[in-house]
């Protein structure tokens, strides 16, 4: 680099450091292009690990004694242990051969300790109705018989509410426990066949935390919390509730909370694809993604604005017999009718026979007197405007009520619109012809050869 003399404000000379020279082209193409980090999760690769649940109803080993109770088992290369509560242990092996070693572990067995893996279910429940009282549970389970691959293992008397006398009273349902997912859809009972329901599991409130998914006995929390006010103590007379589980303004022990009818819903699904927890979770859609709108709260919804009309509709409106759109036209004309010379009287839309027989002589005349009898026998321009817009306005009455107040399907009132337009358009078409005067001579001619 080259240094380049410069002057300041005193006029001393200055040395500074001139600029970097570009270097060949051939140094261009040697650049190396730098890039960000990459995520640590994305770089990772992501192994198959096999997790299996172990359950029992007593507490289970601590950490120390659980890897004695392995080693002696001969049960290794397990990646991690994690204390789901006192009763229940996930386990995490690095292959399935390694997991099938502790479902065949017969000393573990024989303890009474339950393994699932996590992905697949070890039993599914069925309940089977009306089912005799009297008739104990060993006996039963020796009447019923179930087609392969189901496999029955037990089954159990549920019980009931008793809203006479409070308390629980025995049922006659009985619960089947079979071994794995498969749930057959009947079982044969002495030869009859009887349907089995797929089997709900009730969702379990802790009552102590208050939380969903486990019972006091098994909660991990040491506190006790209230269900009104979700505060670290017993019951309490507060009037302002607020959930644990959701925070909204009702009790915990309320039906109506969005993590209730969650956790509902979930076992719903677990019921009927017979799967896993887990997986239920993966097939969850929320109501909020689903577009089902859930308010608990009402006073959530924004007020409504001032300068909004307020609109009255009848919810369930009950509509009457009506007649037809002809019978209403021809009854309402009346209103309209201008009388006529004696005692005649004119209807639109129906044409009555003369009775008086007319010589030919009169025939004669009536076209040389058309023009002078116009005024006298006809209705005026005006009569006739009037009275074609009281029968397109009743028209349109009869279309609005058939659109916005019937309750009936799309198809029929479409059906009924072009009903009433097709009998309105005949009406129109018989008033108009009618009033033509070579039809009304026509049909004197007739009316009198055929007297």
């Amino acid at each position: 680099m080259d240094a380049i003399e410069d002057c300041d404000e005193s006029g001393e000379k200055l040395l500074r450091v001139g600029k970097r020279q570009r270097g060949d082209s051939s140094e261009e193409e040697n650049w190396k292009e730098v890039k960000g980090k990459k995520s640590r999760r994305s770089s990772i690769i992501v192994q198959d690990k096999y997790e299996v649940y172990i359950s029992y109803k007593e507490r289970l080993p601590k950490q120390f004694a659980l890897a004695r109770i392995f080693k002696v088992n001969n049960i290794k290369n397990i990646c991690q242990v994690k204390y789901l509560s006192p009763f229940k242990i996930r386990l995490q092996f690095e292959s399935e051969s390694n997991s099938r070693k502790l479902f065949e572990c017969e000393t573990l067995l024989e303890k009474g300790w339950r393994f699932q893996k996590a992905t697949e279910l070890s039993v599914c429940y069925g309940l089977i109705k009306d089912v005799d009282l009297d008739l104990p549970e060993n006996e039963i389970i020796q009447y019923i018989s179930c087609p392969s691959p189901a496999k029955l293992i037990s089954l159990k008397k549920l019980i009931r509410r008793d809203r006479n006398e409070g308390g629980w009273c025995p049922s006659e349902t009985i619960r089947l426990c079979f071994e794995g997912d498969y749930l057959p859809s009947v079982v044969q009972v002495c030869d009859i066949q009887v349907k089995v329901v797929p089997y709900i599991h009730q969702v379990a409130q802790c009552s102590q935390c208050w939380r969903f998914g486990h019972t006091r006995k098994m909660c991990p929390a040491k506190k006790v919390t209230c269900p009104k006010c979700s505060g670290h103590h017993d019951n309490c007379d507060a009037s302002v509730f607020s959930c644990v589980n959701c925070g909204g303004k009702h009790i915990s022990l309320s039906r109506t909370g969005p993590m209730y009818k969650k956790e509902r819903k979930l076992r719903e699904i677990m019921a009927e694809f017979r799967c896993t927890y887990r997986k239920a979770l993966q097939c969850y859609v929320s109501p909020e993604h689903s577009g089902i709108i859930e308010c608990t709260d009402p006073n959530s919804f924004p007020p409504l604005r001032k300068d909004t009309p307020s609109i009255k509709i009848d919810s369930t409106p009950q509509l009457p017999v009506r007649p037809t759109y002809a019978e209403t036209v021809q009854t309402k004309a009346t209103v309209h009718k201008t009388e006529l010379g004696g005692k005649s009287s004119y209807r639109p839309g129906k044409i009555r026979p003369k009775t008086k027989k007319q010589s030919p002589e009169e025939d004669l005349l009536f076209w040389s007197s058309l023009a002078g009898s116009e005024d006298k026998d006809g209705m005026s321009d005006d009569g006739m405007e009037q009275k074609d817009v009281s029968h397109f306005s009743e028209l349109l009455s009869r279309i609005k009520e058939v659109i916005f107040i019937s309750q009936a399907s799309v198809s029929s009132k479409i059906h009924s619109v072009l009903q009433l337009c097709l009998e309105w358009f005949m009406l129109v078409m018989v008033n108009y012809v009618s009033e033509w005067p070579w039809m009304k001579s026509l049909l004197s001619v007739f009316i009198s050869q055929s007297l």
